[in-house]
Parts: structure tokens; C-alpha cells; sequence
């Protein structure tokens, strides 16, 4: 039975309206089963569906084999354009090295979001600028997106934007894949659902099962490993929960309705969910003049064969370690990124900063600093959109 969202349509009436129009629509699609639900939907009412994907990570193997799976059953091309995500955490220089990071400052890349996407997108498409924007957003998926449909409605007149399988259910989702013999794609084995970040959910299970994928998120991202790092010594903790304010969850839990138990724990998932993937943590790389400064710098914070160390490790050792001669990348933003929280992680390596690397020598991502620094350039040049080119690169 479908889920009731008060006041607005039900989203077979959503799918008419858009039948009427006799236009075709376009479907931001995660590869996931809520937006492939609403192809199927869509597909079923006889709607002409031009399906998009946002890739976080340009040429990740997973999801260009998932690409090119689901474009197999349908018969449509599935066009690709980057997630405002990935411009996002490049000039916040997320996960970066200081090699990386005068690159990407170089690079004076924009920052875009969904609305700075449409036009060039709709261009890319040769599609008029009113076509609907259609989505597989669910009321049931957690409480804040029933607010926000209950609020916003199932169609958006100002945006163009309908979400078509609102008030479906889980079960009528899977039933709608496995009627079209599509399956769910490997991302629900790895991940138990679709790739959708760079926080430890994603990374442990890609670097462990799927390596490959893995050195290519590090091609963008060579710091990546630190979120991982940093929660195996830290460990979750999420809640701090005290015994009294357990003891009255519990008794308040005992009056709920089965209905209300299930959005509680969807509520309660959703927030762990948002930790997880807000939760960035602080992390510093020190670079040294020479091997010795690094080496000594090491040995006092007790730093792995890897050069990694922690807050909790780091901070009584820090009025000895701070005799050493470190000094930061040049980067604004990575100095940003510096925090004395115990949360915060720190690798040491004696490596000459950005700029200072002598040709043919080989950075710690074991790339040439010249070519590493051009491989960067290209991928940036290559990925960014059309009618977001940025200047040719070269330091200010």
C-alpha cells in the first residue's frame, strides 16, 4: 500500500501529469534502487526518460561496469556529468597533498551545484530549459524527506523538479527491479547501498574488496586512507549514551506503535548516517627541510613505518616536537585544515614542500613530482564540464 504524504498527490497522478506534457523528462539517477524504481515507473506510463549520473569519482571500473550494465537493460545511454561534490572537496583541497593542493589553487576551479548544472546540462542534451527534472526521492526513506515533500510537494513548479515514486514503498521498489530483471548493482553487497561518499563506509569495503577501485580514489584523493585511520583508532562513537537517559528511551520506546518504532529507527539510522558522512575529522601533513628533521620528528610522536600518528599520541610529545623544523604546505586551505583536537591525524614526510621537488624525484603517492602535478592538470581539464572550463593552469 502506498505511503499517504498529507496534502499532495500520489505520485501515479505525478506520473500523468508529466504523460500529458507528451515531453521527455530527465532522470537524475544514482544507479541506486529508489531512482531505478523511478525509470521503471517512468518507463512503464510511457514516458521518454533521458537518464544522468553525477560521478563523485571521474572513471571509477565499479560504477563505469554498473553504467554500462544498466544502460544494457534499458537501451539508453546513460549520460555522466561531475557531482557539485567533487568540485567541492577539491578546493577544500579534501584528502589532498600539498603537491595536489598548488595545483588546485592554481587551478582557480568553480564550485558549482545542481542549479549551476542544469542549464549546461539541458544544452549538453538539446532539451528546452522548462523539462522536469525527475527523481526517485521516497517519503519513507527517513522523516526529513517526508517533511520536505509533505512541504515542497511531489512536483515543483519554480524548480521543475517531481520526485515520481514518492509514496512508494520498499517492497513495491524491489518488486518494480525484479519485474524488469535488472537486480540490485554490487554496490548493495559492498556498501548496502549506493556509492554515495568518501567517508569510511565507502573506503574500507572498496579497499578491501575492490583494490583497483580503490588506487583510483587515491588518484584524486592520496590522503583518503586518513578518515579510515583515524575512526580504527579512535572507534565509533556516535552516542555517549547515560544510564538514566537509556533507561528513559526505553520506557518511552514501550509506548510506541509499531509505525512510530520503525520511524524512530529510521530517524535514528539517518542520524548516524549523517554523522558518518559529515564527520571529516581534522588531519595535517608536516613536510620537513630534510630526511633527518623528518626522522626525528617521527621518532618523538611515535609515528608507524607509514609516518601516520594521532591527536592523543601527538600532543604530549608536542613541546619536544616542536623544536623540529617543520614547515606546512603552502596551500591557504590546508592550513585550513590544521586542528590541535585529539580527533585530528597527522602523517610526517621528509619530502621537500610543493614546488621545491627536484625532477624525476618521486613524491610519496610514487608518481614523478612534475608528472604528478601535469596528470592532475589533465584530469581536472578533462572532467569539468562544459561551459566550466577554467583558464589554462599555471602557477599565480
Amino acid at each position: 500500500m502506498p505511503t499517504i504524504i498529507k496534502g499532495q498527490p500520489t505520485s501515479a497522478e505525478v506520473r500523468r501529469k508529466l504523460k500529458e506534457e507528451g515531453r521527455p523528462v530527465v532522470l537524475s539517477c544514482s544507479l541506486g534502487k529508489d531512482s531505478l524504481a523511478a525509470w521503471i515507473a517512468l518507463e512503464d506510463e510511457g514516458i521518454e526518460v533521458v537518464p544522468i549520473y553525477y560521478w563523485s569519482i571521474p572513471g571509477l571500473p565499479m560504477v563505469e561496469h554498473n553504467v554500462e550494465t544498466i544502460e544494457g537493460v534499458f537501451g539508453v545511454k546513460i549520460h555522466q556529468y561531475p557531482h557539485p561534490r567533487w568540485s567541492r572537496t577539491l578546493n577544500n583541497c579534501v584528502f589532498q597533498s600539498p603537491e595536489h593542493c598548488d595545483v588546485i589553487e592554481a587551478a582557480n576551479m568553480p564550485v558549482f551545484g545542481y542549479d549551476d548544472m542544469r542549464p549546461f546540462i539541458l544544452e549538453d542534451l538539446g532539451l528546452p530549459d522548462d523539462t522536469w527534472f525527475c527523481d526517485g526521492v521516497r517519503a519513507c526513506d527517513n522523516p526529513y524527506r517526508r517533511a520536505s515533500l509533505t512541504k515542497h510537494g511531489l512536483m515543483k513548479l519554480t524548480t521543475r523538479k517531481a520526485s515520481v515514486v514518492a509514496d512508494w514503498t520498499k517492497s513495491e521498489v524491489m518488486a518494480a527491479i525484479e519485474r524488469r530483471g535488472i537486480g540490485l548493482p554490487p554496490d548493495y553487497e559492498l556498501f548496502g547501498r549506493s556509492f554515495d561518499g568518501l567517508d569510511m563506509r565507502f573506503m574500507k569495503p572498496l579497499r578491501e574488496k575492490r583494490p583497483k577501485d580503490f588506487e583510483v580514489v587515491k588518484q584524486w584523493y592520496p590522503f583518503i586512507e586518513a578518515d579510515e585511520k583515524r575512526w580504527a583508532h579512535y572507534g565509533f562513537k556516535f552516542e555517549r549514551p547515560q544510564k538514566a537517559r537509556a533507561e528513559k528511551k526505553a520506557a518511552e520506546a514501550a509506548q510506541l506503535t509499531d509505525h512510530q518504532k520503525e520511524y524512530r529507527d529510521r530517524e535514528k539510522r539517518e542520524e548516524k548516517r549523517f554523522q558518518m558522512a559529515v564527520d571529516s575529522g581534522f588531519w595535517i601533513c608536516f613536510c620537513f627541510h630534510d630526511q633527518a628533521d623528518r626522522d626525528k620528528f617521527a621518532s618523538l610522536v611515535k609515528a608507524d613505518e607509514d609516518g601516520w600518528t594521532y591527536g592523543d599520541v601527538i600532543r604530549p610529545c608536542s613541546p619536544s616536537a616542536s623544536a623540529c623544523r617543520t614547515r606546512g604546505s603552502s596551500s591557504r586551505r590546508s592550513r585550513r585544515h590544521a586542528s590541535a583536537e585529539p580527533a585530528c591525524r597527522h602523517r610526517a614526510y621528509g619530502r621537500p614542500r610543493s614546488g621545491q621537488l627536484r625532477r624525476g624525484e618521486r613524491h610519496p603517492q610514487g608518481v614523478p613530482g612534475d608528472r604528478g602535478e601535469a596528470l592532475l592538470r589533465e584530469r581536472l581539464e578533462q572532467c569539468l564540464p562544459r561551459g566550466l572550463r577554467v583558464p589554462r593552469f599555471g602557477r599565480p
